[in-house]
């Protein structure tokens, strides 16, 4: 009796707050009610408390709350096997734990997806929470989010799931044709770079570049008749600089890096400007890199670069120049080592840094640039690098990753 007294008294209190609108109050009440519930066994009314609770939270922007009481009420409708319930429960837990930061759980909230007679739909609810996150457009980590549904896409064999990450692309570019965002640039990056052939062929890249050339302003893609890919970034800083990026290798993998470089250099132009000017502001007007595979490059430098002991697990390497600033200088090369495709692959390497070692080069490459020295002599460099390329991707960053890997053109 001591359980339904509790209660009753709950409904009395929340009869009280409802009309005042306290949703704290409120939230607070139907969790109270939410537990009564379930200790009497009365599962479908502690559902119902847990999801009402989850909606007040959401209401005052308390994501951490709103993401149990959704989790909490998601978990009985998919024991009531209430499939609509759970997916709506699911769809905004998962959402409310994006913007408290806490990319796991909502993973592990998508990931308690109900099974339906058709097959899965991990992937459709991927892009459902991507839907709503993109609608709301409040700040969340979407990078983390979209690595996690790449890898899904990747390792599910469904085809028609995998087909899901395109309609993910398709999203985040329809949000850029509404409006300028640098936090959609970047997820659009680390999207397309881990995309392959099966989540997006050539054919349909390309057709994603020329949307994405013909919507954002300032840069500009075009694939040439003699088969190579040119991105064109211009950078509206105080003295401005045309970047361009050329593709090298016919390989899809090359493709998508510089495809993702130039997002992430438009999308970042701010923070790359504001480290140049510590250094005194740019001295040049232009920047040229070419991306190529290893194997396509190798005969090129007469050795394997990769081969040695300090170099084997690098990603990548970039060239340096060495000739004189004032004179024009001759393209950097950024060479993917031959197995990248597999190193960078979250779906089976998860929360490997293959990518942000290619972002460390490029910025260091480009403020060393920029500013007419050789990156050895510029202070503290390589952490404003490092730093960089964790705050542009949502990682965690480590002291040993600040060491360079950069040669010197004359050994091409």
């Amino acid at each position: 009796m001591v359980i339904e007294e509790a209660i009753e008294l709950g409904v009395a209190a929340l009869a009280l707050q409802l009309p005042l609108g306290e949703h704290i109050r409120i939230a607070i009440t139907q969790d109270y009610l939410a537990r009564g519930y379930l200790q009497l066994g009365q599962q479908r009314q502690a559902a119902e408390y847990h999801e009402e609770s989850g909606k007040h939270y959401e209401v005052t922007e308390l994501w951490r709350d709103a993401t149990y009481q959704y989790g909490q009420a998601a978990g009985i409708w998919n024991a009531l096997t209430e499939n609509d319930r759970a997916l709506y429960c699911i769809t905004h837990g998962a959402t409310c734990a994006l913007h408290a930061g806490e990319v796991d759980e909502a993973d592990r909230l998508i990931g308690a997806v109900p099974a339906a007679e058709e097959g899965e739909r991990v992937g459709e609810f991927y892009l459902r929470v991507l839907h709503l996150l993109l609608e709301q457009r409040k700040p969340v980590p979407y990078t983390m989010f979209m690595y996690n549904f790449s890898a899904y896409c990747k390792r599910t064999t469904d085809p028609i799931q995998k087909r899901i990450f395109k309609s993910g692309l398709d999203l985040l570019v329809a949000v850029l044709e509404e409006t300028a965002s640098d936090q959609i640039l970047n997820a659009l990056a680390i999207s397309i770079e881990q995309t392959n052939e099966t989540l997006l062929s050539s054919p349909d890249a390309d057709t994603l570049a020329e949307r994405i050339s013909q919507t954002v302003d300032h840069l500009h893609y075009r694939h040439d008749t003699d088969g190579l890919r040119v991105w064109t970034v211009g950078l509206d800083w105080q003295q401005p600089l045309i970047i361009q990026i050329t593709c090298l290798s016919e390989e899809t993998i090359v493709q998508r890096v510089a495809m993702a470089l130039a997002l992430v250099l438009l999308a970042n132009r701010q923070r790359i400007e504001k480290v140049i000017a510590e250094y005194g502001g740019s001295q040049e007007k232009g920047f040229a890199l070419e991306v190529v595979a290893h194997r396509d490059i190798i005969q090129v430098i007469g050795g394997d670069i990769f081969t040695s002991q300090k170099n084997e697990q690098l990603s990548a390497a970039i060239s340096e120049s060495n000739v004189p600033w004032g004179e024009p200088q001759p393209p950097a090369a950024l060479i993917l080592h031959d197995d990248y495709e597999l190193m960078h692959n979250w779906a089976t390497h998860p929360e490997n840094k293959a990518f942000v070692w290619i972002l460390m080069l490029i910025h260091t490459a480009l403020v060393a640039h920029c500013i007419h020295q050789s990156k050895e002599s510029v202070p503290d460099l390589a952490k404003k690098s490092s730093r960089f390329c964790h705050e542009v991707l949502d990682f965690e960053e480590h002291p040993d990753e600040m060491q360079g890997f950069i040669f010197k053109i004359e050994d091409l």
